[in-house]
């Protein structure tokens, strides 16, 4: 949790292709409701966490500041001091470019459906389906890796690849985050999504009917943890940004001339994704 909360962290500031970061604030939030035994064994993990993932990211955390809170949170503050060139403007997509995202949709929904490992009506549905526990704990595993992963490497490639516009993907889903980022474009564009790399087996729970997730991770609805970037780049550096990224991001759509929306194609095509560890 603490790896996952620093990856989120740092990927705001990643988003404008910044990498060199001058401080990182580490803010955590001890339960009131915890006992003291188990804040000196939760509290000391999920900063260890938080502060090895700053290291890979070659970060020094500056401060940390600890308070009680009726609830468990964690999260911080990262803060660069650059110049105008070394950021990526987030609002000069242009038509022709293709969109690109650097981690496969379902990392909040995995989390979620974990929980049907110990219900027996869900794994009775599951089995319906031909979806059995060792792939559901196979995209768990999956998806906790992806959400402490940084986007640093992202970060580079798309300077590097001359992106025009970039957000991550969190809180929003990717529908939300992308409307944020297409009405804030300077030319006057769509974003038309084709594509929504999803981990395995999620797309195949969230197609049947009868479920809360039926029509949500599938549709680019789902609400996302420490996601990836979402990135407009020109068509012609596409293939060598996705190879620098070792094939670990995706072609998903393309921006055309428009009226500043998203639209997502009727039926999009899913690509199903297992990482192999």
């Amino acid at each position: 949790m603490g790896a996952i909360a620093c990856a989120n962290v740092l990927s705001d500031i990643y988003a404008v292709g910044v990498t060199d970061i001058d401080a990182l604030q580490m803010i955590v939030g001890i339960s009131t409701q915890l006992t003291e035994d188990e804040r000196d064994i939760i509290v000391p993990m999920l900063i260890e966490g938080f502060k090895a993932q700053a290291s890979v990211a070659g970060v020094n955390i500056s401060k940390v500041a600890v308070k009680l809170n009726p609830w468990m949170t964690i999260g911080g503050v990262v803060t660069s001091v650059c110049s105008s060139e070394e950021f990526v403007m987030p609002n000069q997509a242009q038509p022709g470019d293709v969109i690109i995202l650097t981690k496969p949709l379902g990392t909040q929904m995995s989390v979620t459906i974990r929980s049907w490992l110990k219900n027996e009506e869900k794994l009775s549905f599951l089995k319906s389906i031909k979806v059995d526990s060792a792939m559901l704990k196979q995209c768990v595993n999956s998806a906790i890796t992806l959400m402490a992963t940084i986007n640093k490497k992202a970060a580079i490639l798309m300077k590097k690849y001359n992106a025009h516009a970039c957000t991550d993907v969190t809180g929003y889903g990717l529908t939300g985050h992308a409307t944020n980022l297409v009405k804030y474009q300077t030319n006057s564009v769509n974003f038309m999504i084709h594509t929504l790399p999803i981990l395995y087996p999620l797309g195949v729970i969230a197609s049947r009917p009868g479920t809360r997730f039926y029509q949500n991770v599938n549709r680019g609805h789902g609400i996302e943890t420490s996601g990836g970037l979402f990135i407009c780049l020109p068509e012609d550096h596409a293939k060598d940004f996705i190879k620098e990224m070792n094939g670990l991001a995706w072609i998903i759509g393309k921006v055309t001339p428009g009226d500043r929306s998203v639209i997502i194609k009727d039926s999009p095509d899913i690509f199903h994704v297992t990482l192999i560890r």
